[in-house]
């Protein structure tokens, strides 16, 4: 299979989802035979996942230079290009992508600029009713959760997670870098006698599988963890940290899977507290189980890997 090169934005500003989403498709990908590269600005902690995913990782300059990048990137050899920017990223670090790989997979969220690539992903719900818009003649466009990447290990926790019981144990995670800082305010507002209050913060792809899987509850923002809980079967309060993690919130919550709380900056312990205790019946979080599971199954990465393949 030709060379995967992967190149993907993360760290305190941008956050983790990106690169765990990578990482799952790079590990679909070396499954079926392909060698991988992982190349980006990745601040540590974060390059330490992809070290432990058993990837190579090639660090850029820090400043970025759209055609320096691609050379970087592609080199002299034929490859696949996999490329998941920085929302709002410049056009032309796509451009001089796509003019040097043999074929390009873009992962995006609601990016409705025209955009190269022979394969376009963007797995929110948004993209179900505006899908993304291939610049190329016949590009692929894969969309919605079920294109949602992640390891293969939240399956293997979606089949064996146990029947949803007592109120007991809470996972607090407010994305890889919790810019606001609010895992500690909630985990205080929801500890109560007789519960486990859970905060985690970037932990590699199959520790968070367990985790959502062991708790009865999980609270984020939304992105990335909200479909990692959805596939796994946990229901979720929804706290997203800015104003443009709203829509996507709002929409996971309409399907049942989760209750939004509202804006972290907006809420109080109160306000968490209450949504907390409106779940609180082992019925009530059966059913948002129920719609997580039948929102994702958590075979992006194998669909994405297929597409590929397909090329």
């Amino acid at each position: 299979m030709i060379e995967v090169r992967i190149l993907v934005d993360a760290g305190r500003q941008v956050g983790l989802g990106h690169l765990c989403r990578c990482l799952a498709v790079a590990t679909e990908l070396r499954r079926r035979g392909a060698p991988v590269v992982v190349s980006g600005r990745i601040e540590r902690p974060a390059d330490e996942l992809i070290i432990a995913a058993g990837l190579e990782y090639r660090a850029l300059p820090s400043s970025i230079d759209a055609d320096a990048d691609a050379d970087a990137l592609v080199g002299a050899g034929t490859c696949v290009a996999i490329v998941d920017l920085a929302p709002g990223a410049a056009i032309e670090r796509y451009e001089a992508i796509a003019a040097r790989c043999e074929r390009l997979v873009v992962l995006v969220d609601r990016d409705r600029r025209e955009l190269p690539g022979q394969v376009i992903v963007d797995a929110t719900l948004q993209a179900l009713e505006r899908p993304p818009r291939p610049r190329e003649t016949g590009g692929v466009v894969l969309v919605g959760p079920g294109h949602a990447p992640m390891d293969a290990a939240f399956s293997t926790a979606r089949a064996a997670a146990a029947p949803v019981g007592e109120l007991a144990r809470i996972l607090v995670t407010m994305g890889g870098t919790d810019l606001a800082g609010a895992s500690g305010w909630i985990a205080d507002a929801l500890a109560a006698p007789g519960r486990t209050i859970v905060p985690v913060r970037g932990v590699a792809p199959a520790a968070m599988a367990d985790l959502l899987a062991a708790a009865d509850l999980v609270v984020c923002p939304g992105g990335t963890t909200a479909y990692q809980a959805a596939c796994v079967g946990a229901p979720m309060l929804l706290v997203p940290q800015v104003a443009s993690q709203l829509d996507s919130a709002g929409r996971i919550a309409a399907t049942g899977a989760a209750r939004l709380v509202g804006l972290a900056d907006e809420v109080d312990a109160a306000a968490i507290a209450v949504a907390a205790a409106a779940v609180e019946a082992a019925p009530i979080r059966t059913a948002m189980r129920a719609a997580g599971r039948a929102l994702c199954d958590g075979r992006g990465a194998a669909r994405i890997a297929d597409a590929i393949g397909a090329l």
